[in-house]
Parts: C-alpha cells; sequence; structure tokens
C-alpha cells in the first residue's frame, strides 16, 4: 500500500463458485427431450367442472350482499326530503 493503489480483497466463495462451471449445477436438458403432455393420448374425455361448493356460497353471499346495500342506498335516496 506504499504505493497508494488499494490491494486487492479476494472474493467470497458464493460469489466465485460458479465461474469455472457456471452450467454445472444447471439442467442442460432441451425442451425436445422433455416429455410433453399434449401427445400422451387421454382415456377419459375432458368435462367441465361442477362449480365448487364453496365457491357457490361465496357468490351467494356476494349477491346477497350487494343487494342488500343497494337496497339501502335506494332507502335513503327515498327519504332524502
Amino acid at each position: 500500500m506504499q504505493d497508494g493503489s488499494v490491494p486487492e480483497r479476494p472474493l467470497p466463495e458464493c460469489l466465485t463458485r460458479f465461474l469455472s462451471a457456471p452450467y454445472a449445477g444447471l439442467d442442460t436438458s432441451t425442451p425436445v427431450d422433455l416429455p410433453r403432455a399434449g401427445l400422451v393420448p387421454r382415456t377419459v374425455p375432458r368435462s367441465a367442472r361442477a362449480p365448487n361448493r364453496a365457491l357457490r356460497l361465496t357468490l351467494y353471499w356476494a349477491a346477497f350482499y350487494n343487494a342488500v346495500g343497494f337496497a339501502i342506498i335506494v332507502a335513503l335516496w327515498l327519504a332524502m326530503p
């Protein structure tokens, strides 16, 4: 440090571990090598699923909540002088 330069510090191992072999830990299979779901024959035809009971109850509750809110607004509107 006599010449005024900053001494070089070594980088931590967590930053330099992939510099020597950056693709060593990665999956090198290409999309061509992977199985495709569209090529597998289906034995059962896909049908539309019935709505879930919880979803149906939530939709009913939301419709009821909005109807009650609208009724309150209408009642307040009619009560205005």
